[in-house]
């Protein structure tokens, strides 16, 4: 999740340019396999935890910049952002 952390500011911008997702899936192996090596379960949950972070981060993103264009006030859109996520978690 420090990889995502670090690289959501520089996906973010290229995301908003070109509107196509990067996504961190060769780095997220490349330093998965680094830093654990030998065991490929936790090399696999490190490549999911890298990737869906960001994932969900651009989308949330993208959700609030429809709300933006909507003229949705911002708080309500991430409270809605966050009691879609709570509900989320509960049910799956």
């Amino acid at each position: 999740m420090g990889l995502s952390l670090i690289m959501v500011l520089p996906v973010g911008i290229l995301t908003a340019i070109t509107n196509n997702g990067v996504t961190l899936d060769c780095i997220s192996l490349v330093i998965g396999g680094f830093a654990i090596p030998g065991h490929p379960l936790a090399v696999n949950m490190f490549i999911a935890y890298g990737t869906m972070t960001i994932v969900q981060t651009m989308s949330f993103a993208s959700d609030l910049k429809l709300g933006h264009y909507s003229k949705i006030p911002p708080r309500a859109m991430f409270r809605a952002q966050l009691l879609g996520t709570m509900i989320s978690i509960i049910t799956v």
